[in-house]
């Protein structure tokens, strides 16, 4: 049996090399090991060990694609023929001091916010009681006005009446 030659190197060789950026996963009789080998050069059995390499490196993101993207139009306006083939961007670490800093100023920036929030729920509801107390102002005006209105009609009514009972009391005193 003579194998395919994409696997020759894989299947004939006992030295093989991981490259960086690799782990090496590998099978021995179909059976997949729980061993797992670092960048570097390893030994293997011929035709019984078989390997795959693995990428273990970070995930491209579109941070560094824009990177790129951005580095390559630079250079093509100002140095034509220089090609970026790749742009990596590492997280870098952030001492201590930095980050509490950076944390109190966060942590200031939100009692801003938080202040100014209360400062506007604080005017809402001071502008809501207004309202309110306008409104009752407005009710007890028309209160009063419907009152001083019924005190006119009893005072007309009254009136009336006496009219009539002056007109009564001529009539009686005329016969």
């Amino acid at each position: 049996m003579i194998p395919s030659s994409s696997n020759t190197k894989n299947t004939l060789s006992i030295l093989h090399q991981v490259p960086e950026g690799h782990v090496r996963v590998y099978w021995r009789g179909g059976a997949l090991l729980k061993t797992i080998q670092e960048p570097g050069f390893h030994l293997k059995m011929p035709l019984i060990t078989l390997y795959e390499p693995v990428l273990v490196t970070l995930q491209t993101d579109l941070i560094d694609e824009k990177m790129k993207e951005a580095l390559q139009g630079d250079c093509t306006r100002s140095a034509p023929g220089i090609e970026i083939l790749s742009v990596r961007v590492k997280k870098s670490t952030i001492p201590e001091s930095i980050r509490r800093n950076y944390e109190q100023v966060e942590e200031k920036r939100t009692k801003v916010l938080v202040s100014i929030e209360r400062h506007k729920v604080a005017e809402k509801e001071a502008k809501t009681q207004k309202m309110a107390v306008s409104e009752a102002e407005k009710t007890a005006n028309v209160s009063k006005i419907l009152m001083e209105q019924k005190l006119m009609e009893k005072e007309s009514s009254r009136r009336q009446q006496e009219i009539e009972n002056q007109m009564y009391i001529a009539r009686q005193k005329s016969l």
